[in-house]
């Protein structure tokens, strides 16, 4: 029977429901945004109280479903109408309903979590194909949501279609999936940020590990005393080639795989090739530029690692006065305006100019070497007094400093570099300041 148009009691029209009594294409009325989006239809009825546009309704026994419409006869029945006029359908299927809902999302955007909810119900009448082309977000996001939703399992229905998208790229790690999918719609995209960082490094010790066994370099935990070191290999691509330097001045070459700031490293030792022996005070200079190398990049590393974990719990950068610096930095870097075009282009998928000016702060501490650089420097004489080592060094602290103050707790490696470079920089302005 083809779609006629009747009057119908509005006592008598329900939601559509699966074969468990579960309602598709809902809303979630307990939001704030849905309950007054139903009071501003209701108001926008006038006097007959119906709405211009007609509901939908598939007759099923003594009722009749939603098909579309759900707000109005919502807002029908805030108003107490009796009465209206409706579009039955009685030859059309959940599936029809479902495609068409999906297809129609315009009088008002769903909420993420709604959408998410309609599209994976739309998963369950086609493959990827059909339900990428009726919901348009295309075949291969198709295919994500739904390995992503095996993943979730029933918590799939609380999550947004982004959350979803992002899971596949942690599968094999439980783990790490379980707590995407523990967090909140406000906080889960730290949470993966901090998380894929977390399994590229992982990923690149793996790799780092394959490349050693293939190249016939022994690996050992902890820095070897009866060897020097050599140097740092930044990625595992470049191996094959600094092994071979090294092995041109040194023997039994040994690698230690390490953290830095950026990320993984592998560090080369060995034993000088020449039988000279190494000046004393030659080689305590070295221990102490290794050292003091070391203890800079863990200082720069806790403090990236710290300000992540913050931002993990809020995007609100105004109230620590490390984020606020940190910010206004930026702002200074892009004067202004600029940054937001720039943070909106590195990340189309936060919600908001703040989320974006926010992520652009991380992403920006990561390359803050604030002590890393000068470490050599510091470990030397302090007669080495240049105004440009004691200025950053100076800057340096008072960044350190900022961080402790909102909370961040220095390692015990970390604080003891931190004392150091207290102790160099005091003597530093001393000489300077006696030359003068």
């Amino acid at each position: 029977m083809a779609p006629r148009i009747e009057r119908v009691k509005v006592a008598l029209i329900e939601p559509l429901v699966d074969e468990y009594g579960n309602e598709f294409l809902s809303r979630d009325y307990s939001l704030q945004v849905n309950k007054d989006y139903v009071t501003e239809l209701a108001e926008s009825f006038g006097p007959s109280g119906e709405p211009d546009e007609h509901v939908k309704l598939v007759r099923d026994g003594d009722v009749f479903r939603i098909k579309a419409g759900n707000s109005r006869v919502r807002a029908m029945k805030q108003l107490g109408t009796e009465e209206c006029w409706a579009v039955i359908d009685d030859d059309d299927t959940v599936q029809g309903v479902v495609e068409t809902a999906v297809r129609t999302n315009v009088k008002k955007k769903y909420e993420p979590v709604e959408e998410s909810r309609f599209t994976q119900q739309l998963a369950m009448f086609g493959d990827d194909e059909y339900v990428g082309g009726v919901s348009g977000i295309g075949a291969e996001k198709a295919a994500r949501l739904r390995r992503g939703r095996a993943m979730a399992g029933e918590k799939a229905e609380q999550m947004s279609l982004d959350r979803l998208y992002v899971l596949p790229d942690f599968e094999g790690r439980p783990e790490m999936v379980e707590q995407i999918i523990d967090s909140n719609e406000g906080s889960w995209r730290g949470v993966a940020d901090r998380l894929r960082r977390e399994k590229e490094r992982d990923e690149t010790r793996e790799a780092f590990a394959a490349k050693a066994v293939e190249l016939n370099i022994g690996l050992v935990e902890d820095r070897p005393s009866d060897k020097r070191w050599v140097m740092t290999c930044d990625g595992p691509d470049d191996l094959a080639a600094d092994y071979m330097s090294a092995s041109v001045t040194h023997k039994g070459l040994v690698g230690r795989i390490a953290d830095n700031w950026s990320g993984v490293c592998l560090d080369l030792y060995g034993v000088p090739l020449h039988d000279e022996e190494e000046d004393e005070a030659e080689a305590e200079q070295r221990r102490l530029r290794e050292e003091y190398s070391k203890a800079a990049a863990l200082v720069d590393g806790e403090i990236f690692e710290w300000v992540v974990d913050q931002f993990d719990v809020t995007y609100d950068a105004t109230v620590p006065a490390a984020f606020q610096a940190l910010l206004e930095h930026c702002y200074k870097l892009a004067k202004g305006e600029l940054i937001v075009q720039r943070a909106l282009e590195m990340f189309p998928q936060a919600d908001s100019e703040d989320e974006c000016l926010t992520m652009f702060a991380i992403g920006y501490s990561a390359g803050v070497k604030r002590f890393a650089a000068y470490a050599d420097r510091i470990a030397c004489e302090p007669r080495a007094y240049d105004g440009y080592y004691i200025n950053h060094c100076t800057s340096a602290l008072a960044w350190a400093d900022l961080h402790i103050d909102d909370g961040w707790q220095p390692s015990e490696g970390a604080a003891a570099f931190l004392g150091k470079v207290r102790e160099w920089v005091s003597k530093a302005k001393a000489l300077r300041d006696d030359d003068e």
